[in-house]
């Protein structure tokens, strides 16, 4: 049986060259948020049930305005947790033991943070919270991530 997933978010793609805690830091400072590191990582698992990669994981839920804001890493160097899985031949993710680099949504390689925003998108002011998220220093880019068309996006499911 196969489950239809409703996808209901905002997605943004975040350049830097802050860590991911730094960067929560500051979109905490920008946005009037208050990010705070999860004790459990995204983790992505092949058809198989092989673990492919773990990714740090930043979230705040907004309760008074009913908005869960998830910031995600993509880009994971391969640490310990991964390194001693075996993992066979994946295709579409086409990983390679001497590999360094992992992601979370391997079609989006050139970014390396995500802010995944549930809530309907007229609740929140896309040009301004863009704007404010380019202001932080060290973000090279923020911008607009349509997920619809992503082969991945069942990984954003947290």
């Amino acid at each position: 049986m196969k489950l239809d997933i409703d996808y209901n978010f905002i997605l943004l793609g975040i350049n830097t060259s802050l860590e991911c805690y730094r960067l929560a830091f500051y979109l905490n400072e920008k946005l009037n948020l208050n990010f705070e590191r999860t004790t459990t990582d995204v983790v992505v698992y092949s058809e198989t049930n092989y673990i492919i990669s773990q990714h740090t994981l930043y979230q705040y839920i907004d309760e008074e305005n009913l908005i869960d804001w998830n910031l995600l890493q993509n880009k994971n160097f391969k640490n310990k947790f991964v390194e001693n899985v075996k993992l066979p031949d994946l295709g579409l993710f086409n990983y390679n033991q001497s590999n360094p680099v992992l992601y979370l949504l391997p079609e989006l390689k050139n970014v390396q943070f995500l802010l995944q925003i549930d809530s309907d998108i007229s609740s929140v002011n896309l040009k301004l919270l863009l704007r404010k998220i380019r202001q932080i220093t060290d973000v090279s880019s923020a911008f607009f991530i349509e997920y619809n068309t992503l082969r991945s996006k069942r990984n954003l499911i947290i």
